[in-house]
């Protein structure tokens, strides 16, 4: 009996955990017409933004998008959202958070 109970927790655990991986996108690129734009990732509150790895892979979407050097203009706190995790132990209320990076391109951007 508790080999079951052992099971059942470790399952919801997955569960819960999948379903936190699976719900969203954790960086997002919104190119402008100006060659820059803004890009976005989630973050956890005991990580906080600069220690993210969301970060790196923020600054890598814009260098890449940039072909090389950029340009912060601003960074910040943007949307945040909530969402309902089910498992088998019950159900959770995650909230995300997400920061901002507007940032110019030095060169020309990719057209993509």
């Amino acid at each position: 009996m508790l080999l079951v109970k052992r099971w059942s927790s470790l399952l919801g655990i997955v569960i819960g955990i999948g379903g936190l991986l699976g719900c969203g996108v954790g960086v997002l690129l919104h190119p402008n017409d100006e060659g820059g734009g803004v890009v976005q990732y989630v973050f956890q509150n005991h990580d906080g933004h600069l220690l993210s790895p969301n970060r790196t892979d923020a600054l890598h979407k814009i260098r890449e998008y940039c072909h090389g050097s950029y340009l912060i203009r601003r960074e910040g706190p943007t949307r945040g959202r909530k969402h309902v995790v089910e498992g088998v132990g019950g159900t959770d209320v995650v909230r995300e958070n997400w920061w901002g990076i507007q940032f110019d391109c030095e060169s020309h951007p990719s057209s993509s």
